[in-house]
C-alpha cells in the first residue's frame, strides 16, 4: 500500500531524504520511497535531533 509522506526520513532503500508529499511504503519494517528498488538492509548510523526528535538531517539543521 502506497500512500503521500506526512513527514519528513530516510529512505530505507536508497538513504535519500523523503520529503513530506512523497509517496512512499513500507517494506517490513523500512519507510522507502516508491521508485526505489528494496534491497538488502543498508547499515546506517542514526542520530536523532534533541530539539525536534526526528532523524537527522532535519529541519533544525538546514535553519541552523
Amino acid at each position: 500500500m502506497t500512500f503521500e509522506a506526512k513527514y519528513g526520513g530516510i529512505c530505507g532503500s536508497c538513504t535519500e531524504r523523503i520529503h513530506p508529499g512523497d509517496d512512499v511504503r513500507y517494506v517490513e519494517d523500512d519507510l522507502v520511497h516508491v521508485d526505489c528498488e528494496v534491497a538488502a538492509p543498508v547499515e546506517r548510523k542514526t542520530e536523532t535531533c534533541t530539539e525536534c526528535w526526528l532523524i537527522k538531517p532535519c529541519e533544525c539543521e538546514v535553519t541552523s
